[in-house]
């Protein structure tokens, strides 16, 4: 009740008009949005969504903070240089306003202005009107459709646009699609966009715009003409520099209202529709309004939850028959069950790669643009210094001690239980034994997650310190450090119940059925525990930014009522460390049921649960709990593609080391294990090698489209200066 009592309950159809002759006029005759039950002293929220792409504000002198706008800036001349760089540093003959002795009230007035009139030049539609405090002023601007403006834009950003299909019966050819029978195309429905109409599975090329194709391509996709506008903002102003001498206060892109909405109406963030099936399509859309990078990232979940759901039914069955039948049996059950994962592994990476190529396709993201644009905390004169060196090496070395802490708490919490066991009716650290030996599992739980919730924002913070040139090699950087300190801190107790313990000191009742049984317990506890730890996490990310909000609200002064914009504006920002925290959660899941699902096949049932309720979660936070994501350039999923195959072969040693060193009957010498377990782990690391090469990184879909479109091209890209030609 709490979040929809913010944005999506308890609506009022009513509408009316904003009259308040004391704000601006860009205020009247907006289109209410529907009333939201905030509580009494909460303001209606008005929908003014329409006014732009984008939204810069700037603070407004109130008598709290008077004192602060009357003082003098000590350098205007160096500030408005590094607001504005590429009319000052940059240009041949700089030019600077007449500031002699300025206070920061009229500094700011002078910098809002000169804003507006780069808007304006750039050819964009700006608006602007106070906050109803008035204590903020928002600057809404972006660009209309089918303008000079835009077209010149978009070739200054090297703007890829999609050709439209019908360009393709010009050069005596058809456009090509994820289907091909008997030498013929085959063109399907798949859907509908967010605007209603028809989306089909064809997939023209790509090109980058100029005039001359202008007939022949479709206009730039509204995530697209968002990433032209944030460029060539970038090319006239630092947006960044004015954020951070607090200049201005908040910049983000507008979320439309209208089409979260239909993302609502088709289930997509509805956090009440947990019972659905994650189908193919709803990537689209997510990609439509957020971009690629989100909409890859979706798309994943959605394809990990379709593939594990088939190990999840074959679970639910071990479970129920494990207690029916002998243990040589459940034995042999597991071992198949085992063998299948490891198929399973193989074939999900291979067929999503493939499904994952397809949408880059039909999205128009190429790896010719892996390089992404130039981050601007990057400082090339930083590069090779010793001081970045060791920035770096600090990084790997505080990888090192967490790694260390992890083993050294393993082996020093395994001492304690083993001394316990030897004197079961003795006390340790003051407490009974009994006790002691039963709270292992939650010790080694919550160093997990103490560890977990220290190293995270720790390796982000300095991850996000080091000198990385582009916001890909940030996330690549960021990514395989968390994974390096995160593989051993949640993989390796199970590694040493499973390979240690029954040498070190001894499996339970002296069987190795013993250390299964421990094992699967173990990792009953801990992966339920991160399933539930993530989910109450992002419950509290999304909690505590929607209190946020609506505490904020309910201070605003001198108005009832306040706008869309206004409210967005207090929302976070999405940044790379929560894309990658985001990521982490699901390949952490990953990993555990491609190694240890051999041992506990009911994790996989656990995860394809869970996986249906957090989706709709970060779904919800995603489009009503932060700031629109600015679509950038993204190809893939660069490092975590590695960080997958390598949980896959992982996944592989560990099955075959389960199945002979814990199945196998214990009457079969050391030796003789040992030879059958390189045996059979490099038969299926063959087997598994054998797979990736024949199934390959391109299907015979994304072949057939690429060779079509290569085909074309020239006589697409010639066509229309022909038609010019006199």
């Amino acid at each position: 009740d709490f979040f929809w009592g913010l944005f999506l309950c308890q609506m009022d159809t009513d509408t009316r008009a904003l009259v308040n002759s004391e704000l601006s006029p860009l205020r009247e005759d907006q289109q209410q949005l529907k009333k939201l039950d905030l509580g009494r002293a909460a303001p209606d929220i008005l929908q003014n969504d329409h006014l732009g792409q984008f939204v810069l504000t700037f603070p407004i002198p109130v008598p709290e903070n008077e004192q602060k706008f009357a003082t003098l800036v000590e350098d205007p001349k160096s500030l408005w240089a590094a607001f504005f760089p590429a009319e000052t540093v940059h240009s041949a003959h700089p030019e600077y306003p007449d500031f002699g002795e300025i206070t920061l009230k009229e500094f700011t007035e002078k910098v809002v202005k000169h804003v507006v009139k780069i808007l304006g030049q750039l050819g964009c539609e700006v608006h602007q009107f106070h906050s109803v405090d008035d204590d903020e002023l928002f600057v809404a601007f972006g660009l209309r459709r089918s303008t000079e403006a835009l077209h010149d834009l978009a070739i200054r950003a090297e703007a890829r646009v999609r050709v439209a299909p019908q360009a393709y019966a010009a050069v005596k050819s058809e456009c090509p699609t994820d289907e091909k029978v008997d030498n013929a195309w085959q063109r399907r429905k798949v859907g509908v966009n967010l605007k209603g109409q028809e989306v089909y599975n064809e997939c023209p090329l790509y090109v980058r715009y100029t005039p001359g194709l202008h007939d022949m391509v479709e206009e730039p996709k509204d995530t697209e003409v968002l990433r032209i506008l944030r460029r060539g903002l970038r090319g006239r102003m630092s947006i960044v520099k004015l954020l951070e001498e607090k200049v201005a206060n908040v910049f983000f892109a507008v979320h439309k209202w209208d089409e979260l909405k239909e993302l609502e109406k088709r289930g997509w963030n509805d956090p009440t529709r947990v019972c659905y099936w994650p189908y193919e399509g709803s990537s689209d859309s997510v990609e439509e309004y957020f971009g690629a990078p989100t909409g890859l990232f979706f798309h994943f979940y959605n394809s990990f939850s379709r593939w594990v759901f088939f190990p999840a039914a074959v679970s639910i069955i071990i479970f129920l028959i494990r207690k029916l039948v002998p243990k040589t049996h459940v034995h042999v059950i597991d071992t198949l069950f085992g063998l299948y994962m490891c198929l399973w592994t193989t074939f999900f990476l291979s067929y999503y790669q493939h499904d994952k190529n397809v949408k880059l396709l039909r999205w128009g993201m190429t790896t010719d643009e892996s390089a992404g644009t130039v981050r601007r905390e990057f400082d090339d004169a930083r590069r090779g210094t010793a001081r970045e060196s060791f920035r770096k090496l600090l990084h790997w070395f505080l990888c090192c001690f967490f790694i260390c802490e992890t083993l050294w708490f393993v082996y020093w919490a395994t001492n304690i239980r083993a001394e316990a066991v030897q004197n079961p009716s003795g006390k340790t650290f003051g407490l009974e034994n009994e006790h002691i030996i039963r709270g292992y599992t939650y010790a080694v739980t919550l160093n997990i997650k103490l560890v977990d919730c220290t190293w995270s924002p720790l390796s982000m913070w300095l991850s996000k310190k080091e000198n990385h040139r582009t916001d890909m090699e940030l996330k690549s950087s960021m990514a395989v450090k968390l994974f390096a300190v995160k593989f051993v801190v949640f993989y390796f107790p199970f590694v040493y119940d499973i390979v240690l313990r029954p040498r070190v000191e001894g499996c339970p009742g002296d069987t190795m059925e013993g250390c299964i049984h421990m094992a699967r317990g173990n990792l009953k506890v801990v992966f339920v525990t991160q399933i539930i730890s993530g989910a109450i996490a992002l419950l509290l990310q999304v909690a505590f930014q929607l209190w946020s909000v609506k505490a904020a609200l309910r201070n605003k002064k001198g108005s009832s009522m306040i706008t869309f914009l206004e409210v967005q504006a207090l929302m976070s920002e999405f940044d790379v460390a929560t894309e990658v925290d985001d990521f982490m959660q699901i390949v952490l899941s990953f990993g555990f049921l491609a190694m240890f699902g051999t041992v506990c096949p009911v994790m996989c049932m656990f995860c394809f649960v869970a996986n249906l309720a957090l989706k709709k979660l970060l779904a919800f936070r995603f489009s009503f709990a932060q700031q629109r994501v600015v679509p950038q350039i993204d190809t893939g999923l660069d490092a975590w593609m590695w960080i997958l195959q390598f949980l896959a072969y992982a996944g592989v040693t560990c099955s075959c080391y389960i199945v002979i060193f814990m199945f196998l009957d214990d009457k079969v010498n050391l030796a003789s294990k040992l030879l059958l377990f390189i045996l059979s782990e490099r038969a299926m690391g063959a087997v598994k090698m054998c797979l990736d090469s024949s199934l390959g990184k391109k299907s015979v879909a994304q072949q057939r489209i690429e060779e079509c479109n290569e085909d074309v091209l020239e006589l697409l890209l010639l066509a229309p200066k022909e038609d010019q030609s006199p």
